[in-house]
């Protein structure tokens, strides 16, 4: 289930650690953060707002950090994290399809991020902007990648390639630079770790 924070020493520990991550703009992730050596950070395309269609990557990216715990805030606007709950099972709430004990219905239409609270783990929810980032450890983020089903950059691309295509099929070239521009900005924050046999 989601569950809500009510103790005030771990909203504050929540809101710590969501600051470490949070850029100032809802999306972005902060880059001081993604600066470090040890972070890494991968692009995907997100039709959906908190909902993760491609669950095998998720499997994965959790199975790094079995024991962690997870919580979640909202981003939208950045000047402010607002709404931190504790999750209990984040592959559920990301992938399940209907109900309300889940991201898309929670969150809608916000942007939010999840977070571990003690391991290199983000994935930042970004709606209006069309796209997901998922950054941490190499392993969290090689764990990633491995278990998608597609090469989750050149999904973006092909996305938004698509996007763009259709705003200048309807003449309509200033939404077409704007959509290239929010890739660009998501393309940006992206850094690959090494190979999966150069991890261990």
């Amino acid at each position: 289930m989601i569950r809500e924070i009510v103790d005030p020493d771990e909203r504050e520990r929540v809101f710590e650690r969501a600051r470490m991550f949070a850029g100032s703009e809802e999306q972005y992730l902060a880059p001081e953060w993604l600066a470090r050596s040890d972070v890494y950070c991968v692009a995907q395309e997100n039709a959906y707002n908190g909902y993760h269609d491609d669950p095998e990557s998720l499997v994965r990216a959790f199975e790094c950090f079995p024991d962690a715990s997870w919580y979640a805030v909202e981003t939208a606007g950045r000047k402010k994290l607002s709404d931190p709950v504790g999750v209990t099972d984040p592959l559920y709430h990301l992938t399940a399809v209907t109900g309300t004990d889940n991201f898309e219905s929670y969150y809608h239409p916000r942007g939010f991020m999840l977070f571990s609270l003690d391991s290199d783990a983000v994935i930042l929810y970004s709606p209006d902007y069309g796209y997901r980032l998922i950054a941490g450890s190499a392993q969290f983020v090689q764990a990633y990648i491995d278990g998608a089903k597609l090469d989750p950059i050149q999904e973006l691309r092909e996305w938004f390639q698509e996007k763009i295509d259709d705003r200048r099929q309807e003449g309509n070239e200033q939404a077409a630079i704007a959509i290239e521009r929010t890739m660009n900005t998501g393309l940006a924050q992206v850094r690959l770790p090494p190979p999966a046999n150069e991890l261990t």
